[in-house]
């Protein structure tokens, strides 16, 4: 129970690394510069929610920068997230998600994987982590395989591997 507790950890934070630094290019290619007659050269930093929903473990829902470390991690990158448990029927709640199109910004599926996948809920992660997630890319290397789907994209990271 540790071990998948540390590893979903692992994971949420290496994506929130990937996140990060994904809000923080598209916030400074997004800002005009300064106009040489303006006095101020800062740029307020507003935080970024992401939504998480975790279909694997039972848990309260929160907002990490409601924690210790939340708040450090908010402070240093900008972002939170928004974490949600599943309540109820996993299978209602991924088909409800799928109906809409209404997806979370992350998902740990668990056994809503395949649904999800047949969807088309997932985006390739290629380039971000090429771009962005190179610490990542080094540390599943010998995993790689195991993520690429028939098509050569990489939609999920998995924490947990079997």
């Amino acid at each position: 129970m540790f071990k998948k507790s540390y590893l979903f950890i692992v994971l949420v934070l290496s994506l929130l690394l990937v996140f990060a630094a994904c809000s923080n290019n598209s916030e400074t290619n997004s800002e005009s510069k300064p106009d040489a007659d303006s006095d101020s050269t800062e740029t307020s930093k507003e935080p970024v929610t992401y939504h998480l929903f975790n279909a694997g473990a039972a848990g309260k829902d929160l907002n990490t920068n409601e924690t210790t470390l939340g708040k450090k991690f908010e402070e240093e990158t900008g972002v939170n997230f928004r974490l949600e448990h599943l309540v109820g029927d996993l299978n209602q709640k991924i088909g409800v998600m799928v109906a809409g199109g209404n997806y979370p910004d992350v998902i740990v599926p668990d056994a809503g994987i395949d649904t999800l996948l047949d969807a088309g809920a997932f985006i390739p992660l290629n380039d971000l982590l090429e771009e962005h997630g190179q610490n990542i890319l080094k540390a599943y290397e010998e995993y790689l395989p195991m993520f690429t789907s028939d098509d050569g994209n990489i939609y999920i990271i998995l924490s947990e591997l079997q």
